[in-house]
């Protein structure tokens, strides 16, 4: 059969796991990520040394003296353009000289003018290779100026200086990484492990490595090696959490987050992870208790807030829901996302005079705009007001011109009234903005049909396919429609078929399956299929009523009108059923 189809477009409907879900992993969680700590120092430029000083001695120029000190005041005063012009000024006395050289390369390069920054520091190396700092500076700024090559080499100077400056092998590890060197920065990390073995530092570096290289099995051993070292060691569990998590072991994840958490309770980065992966298993009260201790870390996070929110409304808990979305809404009027959800849990409690008060408040200028009015419209369909329903809808299309959803929702609002050219007029509109969406041609199918236009119902269908070869509901809707019309039924019968490949265990497309078999009059076949769709689609009362069809054409009449009967329960208004079972049963007197 041609299951029902619901030309609502969007989120819109009542309440149910799957839309709160939707917005519950759709939500990011950007604060708590923020608060996630590092255990490394990973920035680009290590820290520069504090401003040198110049002692003045009877050969040392006054004026070189008073410009030195005159550039330590303003330094001092954050006046970054004073100092670099009394720096140079006493430069022009001694431009050789490395400290005023190193102090105004600072200077530049905290202005963010890395040119001459890199200037002053070629001149120190130049004139003293074995100044370190600038090395540092000069790494830095190379590596600012995407300069990966020339960065590379001042850090391996630094290292052949100095090999025990641990921080220059996280920057070249890094470095190594952005150029797709790998083999250089695995050698670069065992390098830093035989200096320090004792470190997780090193063995984390090398687990990010081979994550990186995709080598899932390396990564986890070495960011074991780290927690061997240092058994809390954060990054490490952070990341091996991650690492489960890519490879769908959720238990072994959460084992990894809930470690974090036993070193530091308040790690909002873990608390985050964690309560998505209990949602994500459906465990909305662990989630909801992890999200309420992660509140306590980033005190009044709307987006905590707002997840905690969602999944009261989920268990149904709609006046605590309230309570926490009225809170965000009041402290932040703007925040339509949290007005939104407000709506939906006042139409949860059963309040539509509030619902639809909070989804008024929404403007056209807000994200939330199109979603608030297309469930402003549900609920008065809801209530019986199919009119307002529309009248909102059309509103909302003034507003939103280019909306497909709104078109959808306004034709699914325009079949339901019965108006089915309305609703043609309305897709076709659609079609004049996305002459390509699969979704309007479908729906543009249903209501040709609905208008008893075949013809062009089959065009619209088939113009789906041409879009989406691979569209199951609209080749199982020619497919039945051939068989309803006892035409071209072993078209049908491929047609079908090649939908439940696609959706092999749906109950409407193996209703229609039977139902070719049942006009082709192979009733053995129909049956079997049809009772199988019986079974996916129990509550459908025509699925019932075509099993017990084929059980009238197999000559099983008790089964028939068992099957009938079923079927008027479920549809106690079908006259064609009241009188298919008057029929049969005054047929087992005759």
């Amino acid at each position: 059969m041609r299951e029902h189809v619901t030309l609502k477009g969007g989120n819109t409907g009542s309440m149910n796991t799957r839309h709160l879900f939707f917005w519950l992993l759709l939500i990011p969680l950007l604060s708590a990520c923020a608060g996630a700590k590092k255990s490394v120092i990973t920035e680009a430029v290590p820290a520069a040394p504090p401003p040198h000083k110049i002692e003045q001695k009877e050969q040392t120029p006054p004026a070189l003296y008073y410009n030195f000190l005159m550039a330590q005041m303003c330094r001092s005063r954050g006046d970054a353009e004073g100092a670099i012009k009394h720096y140079n000024l006493a430069l022009s006395f001694d431009p050789e000289s490395p400290v005023l050289l190193f102090d105004t390369a600072s200077l530049y390069l905290q202005s963010g003018k890395l040119e001459e920054a890199l200037q002053a520091c070629l001149k120190i190396v130049q004139r003293d290779p074995a100044h370190l700092h600038a090395h540092i500076l000069l790494a830095g700024i190379y590596s600012t100026l995407q300069n990966k090559e020339a960065a590379i080499e001042e850090y391996t100077t630094i290292l052949r200086q100095a090999p025990d400056y641990d921080e220059v092998y996280v920057y070249l590890n890094n470095l190594y990484l952005e150029s797709g060197d790998y083999k250089r920065a695995k050698e670069n990390m065992r390098a830093y492990a035989r200096l320090q073995p004792d470190s997780p530092v090193p063995y984390y570096y090398l687990g990010r490595i081979y994550a990186q290289e995709e080598d899932v099995r390396s990564a986890e051993k070495y960011y074991r090696k780290a927690l061997e070292r240092e058994p809390g060691h954060e990054a490490s569990l952070m990341d091996l959490a991650a690492l489960y998590e890519q490879r769908r072991e959720f238990d072994k994840a959460a084992a990894a987050y809930r470690d974090v958490l036993a070193y530091d309770p308040q790690q909002a980065g873990a608390q985050g992870h964690l309560a998505q992966l209990y949602l994500q298993e459906g465990k909305l009260e662990e989630a909801l208790e992890q999200y309420r201790q992660l509140d306590e870390v980033l005190i009044d996070n709307d987006q905590v807030r707002l997840r905690m929110a969602l999944i009261l409304m989920e268990q149904k808990k709609y006046d605590s829901a309230i309570e926490i979305l009225g809170s965000i809404a009041g402290r932040d009027p703007g925040n339509d996302k949290a007005r939104y959800f407000l709506g939906l849990a006042y139409e949860g409690g059963k309040d539509w005079e509030r619902c639809i008060a909070e989804l008024e408040k929404i403007g056209p200028g807000s994200e939330m705009y199109t979603e608030a009015r297309m469930h402003m419209a549900y609920v008065y369909e809801e209530q019986g007001n199919l009119d307002k329903a529309i009248e909102i809808t059309r509103g909302a299309l003034k507003e939103k011109a280019d909306d497909i959803a709104l078109y959808r929702l306004l034709a699914s609002l325009l079949e339901r009234a019965k108006r089915y050219e309305e609703g043609i007029a309305v897709l076709q509109k659609a079609l004049e903005i996305d002459r390509e969406s699969e979704d309007v041609h479908f729906l543009l199918g249903v209501l040709y049909e609905k208008a008893v236009k075949l013809e062009d119902s089959i065009s619209a269908m088939e113009k789906v396919l041409q879009i989406n070869p691979e569209n199951a509901d609209a080749l199982n809707y020619i497919g039945y429609t051939y068989a309803e019309q006892g035409i071209n039924l072993d078209q049908a019968e491929e047609l079908v078929k090649k939908a439940l490949r696609l959706k092999p265990r749906d109950g409407y497309i193996i209703d229609s399956l039977g139902w070719v078999y049942f006009k082709k009059g192979d009733y053995k076949k129909a049956v079997r299929h049809l009772e199988e769709a019986a079974e996916y689609a129990a509550e459908d009362p025509l699925i019932k009523e075509h099993l017990g069809d084929a059980y009238l054409k197999a000559d099983l009449k008790d089964r028939a009108l068992e099957m009938y009967e079923k079927a008027l329960a479920l549809e106690p208004g079908n006259d064609e059923l009241k009188k298919k079972i008057e029929t049969l049963r005054g047929s087992r007197f005759d």
